[in-house]
């Protein structure tokens, strides 16, 4: 007998990339803006990785977790700070990649695949013939995103 839950290791797995949905005030603080120097170490230390740095030469964009609002969840009455639209992130400039979660359904032949997206798709509208949400905004989202090289 298979195991129901096979796919629990990869799911946990690509939820450690970045667990951005549950804290939207402190992503925006992280990517907007930056913590001063107030130590004279910071400094020296600083300029002792800096060579090592300006050889980098990989992406350093985040990877984001999108597409449960966590924190909506558990703050339903604070809507300003929920997770916010898939585009409004990859227009940051900040992301490279963006993990669109979840599929909490895996279709195996006897069962069809569902995903679930949270406040972010009606559950009502499904694509004919699926159980899978018709999300006309996410779909807008997700072209505009890859236009500008999201992943």
């Amino acid at each position: 007998m298979m195991h129901r839950y096979r796919h629990t290791p990869w799911l946990l797995a690509a939820a450690t990339a970045i667990l951005l949905t549950a804290f939207p005030a402190s992503i925006h603080a992280a990517t907007t803006a930056t913590r001063p120097d107030t130590s004279k170490d910071a400094a020296a230390a600083s300029a002792s990785t800096a060579p090592a740095a300006a050889g980098c030469n990989h992406d350093t964009k985040l990877v984001l977790y999108w597409g449960q609002n966590s924190y909506g969840s558990a703050n339903p009455s604070d809507k300003p700070n929920w997770e916010g639209r898939l585009i409004d992130y990859c227009r940051s400039g900040k992301l490279g990649t963006a993990v669109l979660s979840f599929m909490h359904i895996f279709g195996n032949g006897l069962d069809k695949t569902q995903v679930n997206f949270a406040n972010h798709c009606p559950v009502e509208k499904t694509l004919p013939g699926t159980q899978l949400l018709d999300c006309p905004e996410l779909r807008e989202d997700v072209k505009a995103c890859q236009e500008l090289g999201v992943k």
